[in-house]
C-alpha cells in the first residue's frame, strides 16, 4: 500500500485532550487531526495511551479536559458509544466485543439489521451479506454458526467485516487488529483497507509492528507516556526513527551473548519420540536439552500448535511418546501437564490465560505465593504486596492499584504479567507461544531477556514466535515445522534468516 500525502479535508479534530485516572495521568494534552480518506498508525509503548485514545473517540470513555471535533461539530458532554456511531465512527477493539451465544449472522447485524420495503426483517439478505463477508476473509464457516465457539483471530476477522461492509461509519478505528494473525490473514485485511481507503474513508490503525505502519499508513502520530512525541508523514521516517520516538532513546535488541552451556552427557530434560499431528501425518522426535532454548519455526498450520498441544495436554488428536527427565510421562490435559513440570504459555491470552474479573494482584499471586508464606503457613499479604509492587516497577507495569482488575492493564502489560508469571513457576520445561505478541518494542527486549536469562536452572525451554529474528536472537537451536513434519535443525553458528524462512515455506 503506497503513502500518499493527503491535501483532503480535516474530518475529526482532536485537542488538547487528557484523561487522568487516580494515580494515573493516560493522556496528557494530545492534539491531532484525522483526514478523510488516510490511514493513520498510531504507535508508543503499552500504557502510552493509544486504547484510552481510541475509547475516547468510540464513546467507552470520558475524557477530563480537551475538545473533540468530528465534521466541525463538537462532540456533547453525554458522548458515548450510540452517540459516536450517529458520529460515524466505529471501533474494531483489540479484544472482541460479541453475543457469545448467538450465532456469526446476529453478531454481524447486531444495530444494523436489514428490511425490506415493508420494513420487515430481510434475513435473506443479510444471510447473504454475511456468507459474502465470511468468503472475503476465506473463513470455512457458515452464518448459523455459535459465534462465541470460534477463534478470538476469526472474531477479530468478522467483526473488522462488520465494520467495512454493514455500517456506515466514516471513520474506523482498529486497535491491534493484526497481533494475533497470520501472514495470510494479514494480507486480506490489506486488501480490506485498500478498498475502504478507495470509499474516502479515514481509519486509526494502533499497531505495534512498525513494518505495519510503514505498509498501511500515510501519517503517524507518536505516543509516549501519554503525550503525543509527533506526526509525521510515512515517507519521512524509518523504522529505526519510529523506534526510537516510541522509547525516547535509540532501541538496542536483545541478543543473546553466547550459546547457553549444554552438558551432553545429561539425560534430556525432554525427549518427544513418534510425535504426529493426526494418525497418518509424519513421524517426528527430538530432544531438549537441560539449559536449552529450543525455537518452532513455521507458517500457520505448520503442526506447532498441534505438538505444543500434545506436550501440554490442551489438544487431542496427536499422539507420541514423552520423555521427562528420562521417564516416561502421559498429559491428559494441562493441571496433570503442570504437576509434572510442563507449563505452556498459548498465544491467545485473553481466553487461556487471564483471570478476567480479578485484580492485577490476584492475577499475579502465583509468581509469590510460595515465597510469601508465614512460618504457620498462612499468606503473608505484606510480603506479597510487596513483591508485586517491585515487580511491576521493575517491567516498568504502569498500574494505579494492585487492587485494579487485570483488564485495566494495557495488552503488553497484562502479556509481561503473564510470561513472568509461568517462569516463575520454576517448570521442568516451559512452552511459550508468542510471548511478544502484542507487546511495544521496549517491552519485547525485557521479555526476550527474561525467557533467556532468567530461566530456571537446568529447564528446557521451547518457544515459538511469528518473528524469526526474535528466535535467532535468543535460542540455541530452530527446528523448522512443514507440513506436520520438522524438516530442519538449525545449530546457533548456522542461522541464517533467509533459509530459516525458506524451509518455513518448504522451499529447502
Amino acid at each position: 500500500m503506497v503513502s500518499q500525502r493527503y491535501m483532503s479535508v480535516e474530518i475529526c479534530k482532536i485537542e488538547n485532550i487528557s484523561k487522568i485516572y487516580p494515580g494515573v495521568r493516560a493522556l496528557d494534552d494530545v492534539s491531532m487531526e484525522i483526514r478523510k480518506g488516510e490511514i493513520h498508525g498510531i504507535i508508543g509503548k503499552n500504557g502510552a495511551g493509544k486504547s484510552t485514545l481510541v475509547n475516547i473517540l468510540a464513546g467507552s470513555t470520558s475524557f477530563t479536559s480537551g475538545k473533540i471535533t468530528i465534521n466541525g461539530e463538537e462532540i456533547p458532554q453525554n458522548y458515548n458509544p450510540y452517540i459516536a456511531e450517529k458520529f460515524s465512527l466505529f471501533l474494531v477493539p483489540q479484544n472482541p466485543s460479541i453475543l457469545p451465544e448467538r450465532s456469526i449472522l446476529e453478531n454481524l447485524f447486531s444495530g444494523y439489521l436489514i428490511k425490506n420495503k415493508h420494513r420487515f426483517i430481510d434475513k435473506k439478505k443479510m444471510y447473504e451479506k454475511a456468507s459474502e463477508i465470511i468468503d472475503k476473509f476465506n473463513l470455512n464457516l457458515n452464518p448459523d454458526q455459535e459465534m462465541g465457539l470460534l477463534p478470538i483471530d476469526t472474531q477479530k476477522l468478522l467483526l473488522f467485516g462488520k465494520a467495512a461492509y454493514i455500517t456506515n461509519a466514516n471513520i474506523f478505528m482498529l486497535d491491534e487488529i493484526t497481533a494475533s494473525l497470520s501472514a495470510a490473514e494479514r494480507i486480506l485485511i490489506e486488501k480490506v483497507l485498500e478498498d475502504l481507503k478507495r470509499e474516502k474513508k479515514s481509519i486509526l490503525f494502533i499497531s505495534h509492528h512498525l513494518k505495519e505502519i510503514l505498509q498501511y499508513c500515510d501519517r503517524v502520530t507518536v505516543l509516549r507516556d501519554g503525550r503525543k512525541v509527533e506526526t509525521t508523514y510515512i515517507d519521512e521516517v524509518s523504522e529505526e526513527t519510529l523506534a526510537s520516538m516510541i522509547v525516547g532513546k535509540d532501541v538496542k535488541e536483545y541478543k543473546a551473548s553466547e550459546k547457553h552451556a549444554i552438558d551432553s552427557q545429561k539425560t534430556p530434560i525432554l525427549e518427544v519420540v513418534d510425535f504426529k499431528v493426526s494418525a497418518d501425518g509424519p513421524e517426528n522426535s527430538f530432544i531438549l536439552d537441560p539449559n536449552e532454548v529450543l525455537g518452532i519455526a513455521g507458517i500457520e498450520g505448520c503442526g506447532k500448535d498441534e505438538l505444543f498441544g500434545f506436550l501440554s495436554g490442551s489438544k487431542k488428536g496427536s499422539s507420541g511418546t514423552i520423555l521427562l527427565a528420562g521417564q516416561e510421562c502421559s498429559c491428559e490435559n494441562p493441571f496433570e501437564s503442570i504437576n509434572k513440570g510442563i507449563v505452556y504459555l498459548p498465544r491467545d491470552r485473553e481466553v487461556e490465560s487471564i483471570f478476567h474479573g480479578l485484580s492485577i494482584k490476584d492475577n499475579m499471586m502465583q509468581l509469590f505465593i510460595k515465597q510469601c508464606k508465614t512460618k504457620m503457613g498462612t499468606l503473608d499479604f505484606r510480603s506479597l504486596n510487596e513483591k508485586a509492587q517491585a515487580y511491576c516497577r521493575d517491567l516498568n507495569i504502569k498500574i494505579a492499584s494492585l487492587e485494579d482488575e487485570i483488564d485495566s492493564l494495557s495488552g503488553g502489560n497484562k502479556q509481561k504479567v503473564i510470561v513472568s508469571r509461568v517462569m516463575s513457576i520454576g517448570p521442568k520445561v516451559l512452552i511459550l507461544n508468542e510471548p511478544t505478541q502484542g507487546v511495544d518494542i521496549g517491552a519485547k527486549q525485557e521479555i526476550l531477556r527474561i525467557v533467556r536469562e532468567e530461566m530456571p536452572d537446568d529447564a528446557g525451554i521451547i518457544i515459538s514466535s511469528e518473528s524469526v529474528q526474535e528466535m535467532m536472537a535468543i535460542c540455541d537451536r530452530i527446528a523448522v515445522m512443514y507440513r506436520g513434519k520438522i524438516v530442519k535443525f538449525y545449530a546457533r553458528e548456522d542461522f541464517s534468516e533467509d533459509e530459516i524462512y525458506l524451509s518455513m515455506q518448504g522451499s529447502l
